[in-house]
């Protein structure tokens, strides 16, 4: 999911871009000396960090005592890290315009589950004012066909079937467009939200499928179907599980086997592995 990770200030950058260039484990002390401030002000910006990094798509920032802090991250991710929170124009979008409801939503498909003090932190509002917030997010879950399990001292949490997690982000992605979005392209508002993946092989392929069957989707159409795409990679380097919900019919029609080809191409640029249920899925998003 999606909008990113939430604006860093530079210092903290700093400390990240030490953490990815040392080996192993590196202390609060030497990361001050190596950036110039204070050890207290590491340890506070690490803690910050950390919460940030929980449930996101990215590498771990572990703390273990006497040895301090490190970031496991690859290179590639590294570079897709770095790119997600140097975008900083979504963020400010949101705190503008969207709802709080659909600010507990995004939360929520982002990390799985959240704990109620988080949001309140994020709305500004005490636990009694927050709680109809989660209220009015329940009720779009639960039209969603998802369900937000709540439980005392822990928050709240998803819990549905991933067909239908991939398809209330993309309801969630409408509402985000109609409120904040004044871009004219698809292609723009789809970067922004999916900062997380390089959506240029998707296009790419789209457009190689349009190509070899001889169609052409129609605006909102290729909109959509980049988008599930999209979620159907976050959902793969998560190695979350997917299940299409329901059986195929017998008249499946040119669909499928565009849509294999199309499947095989973003497996083969993604470094992804597909399995038949992401056949179907993409059919589906074809049909």
């Amino acid at each position: 999911m999606a909008f990113g990770l939430r604006t860093m200030d530079n210092r903290q950058r700093a400390i990240l871009q030490v953490l990815h260039e040392t080996d192993g484990y590196i202390t609060a002390r030497q990361i001050a000396e190596r950036i110039g401030c204070s050890e207290r002000t590491v340890r506070a910006d690490m803690a910050e960090l950390k919460k940030q990094m929980e449930g996101n798509v990215y590498g771990k920032l572990e703390a273990k005592a006497n040895r301090g802090y490190q970031l496991t991250l690859a290179d590639m991710e590294w570079d897709d890290f770095v790119r997600e929170t140097n975008r900083n124009s979504l963020e400010a979008a949101e705190c503008r315009g969207l709802r709080d409801e659909d600010l507990i939503v995004w939360e929520v498909l982002r990390r799985g589950s959240v704990r109620i003090s988080d949001l309140e932190q994020r709305l500004f509002v005490s636990y009694k004012n927050v709680i109809p917030y989660v209220d009015l997010a329940e009720n779009w879950f639960n039209e969603q066909q998802l369900k937000l399990i709540r439980k005392r001292g822990s928050g709240i949490r998803l819990e549905g079937k991933g067909h239908w997690i991939r398809l209330a982000e993309w309801a969630l992605y409408m509402k985000v467009k109609e409120q904040i979005s004044k871009r004219p392209y698809a292609e723009e508002v789809l970067t922004v939200y999916w900062s997380n993946v390089e959506l240029e092989g998707i296009f790419q392929s789209i457009r190689n499928i349009e190509e070899m069957y001889s169609f052409h989707f129609s605006y909102g159409g290729y909109e959509r179907f980049a988008f599930l795409v999209a979620a159907m990679i976050v959902d793969q380097r998560r190695k979350a599980d997917y299940i299409f919900p329901e059986p195929l019919t017998e008249n499946i029609g040119w669909e499928w086997q565009a849509g294999k080809s199309f499947l095989q191409e973003i497996a083969r640029i993604y470094h992804i592995h597909c399995t038949g249920e992401e056949e179907k899925y993409i059919w589906f998003t074809l049909s």
